[in-house]
């Protein structure tokens, strides 16, 4: 297969004004294309970690930098934006690793602490019962940080069911 058989996506690298195009066996892929919506994006990054092709530090920053819709800072921007991306973060923590979860766990805590309105996000998606239903199958280490983080949640909003 010569090189102009293969087609070429221009590729638009953030930061600078050049194009640049992206082959990986003769398939073009465009990383400028956007991902539409909370659910696809954590998709895509649950497919990285199945495939053990990002590092735990990778998935801490992006799970927080999706949750708040931008670059996530634990004095600045810790406000969750994207609801739906809570169940998506508790669902992509199934799949990782122990020490990857307890980082995760201790942040969101953290800002659930700081803001009423992250406290609010977390009951309009029933993390209580989200979280109740793996207490029993996790490590005893991260069972301890999911019932701080339960104490936290339940001191705001609980249900007669949860």
């Amino acid at each position: 297969m010569s090189t102009e058989d293969k087609k070429s996506v221009p590729v638009k690298p953030a930061g600078d004004g050049g194009t640049r195009s992206t082959e990986v066996g003769g398939m073009s892929l465009n990383p400028a294309l956007p991902i539409r919506g909370i659910r696809m994006k954590f998709a895509v990054l649950t497919g990285l970690v199945e495939v053990g092709e990002v590092t735990n530090r990778d998935i801490v920053e992006t799970v927080f930098n999706l949750l708040v819709g931008g670059q996530f800072d634990l004095e600045m921007n810790f406000i969750i934006q994207e609801a739906e991306g809570i169940t998506c973060m508790v669902e992509l923590l199934d799949k990782c690793d122990i020490t990857c979860q307890a980082e995760v766990w201790s942040i969101f805590t953290a800002i659930l602490k700081k803001s009423i309105r992250n406290l609010q996000a977390c009951t309009d998606v029933g993390l209580i019962e989200q979280v109740l239903k793996r207490l029993d199958k996790t490590d005893s280490m991260i069972a301890d940080l999911l019932v701080d983080m339960l104490g936290v949640l339940t001191s705001y909003s609980i249900t007669v069911r949860e």
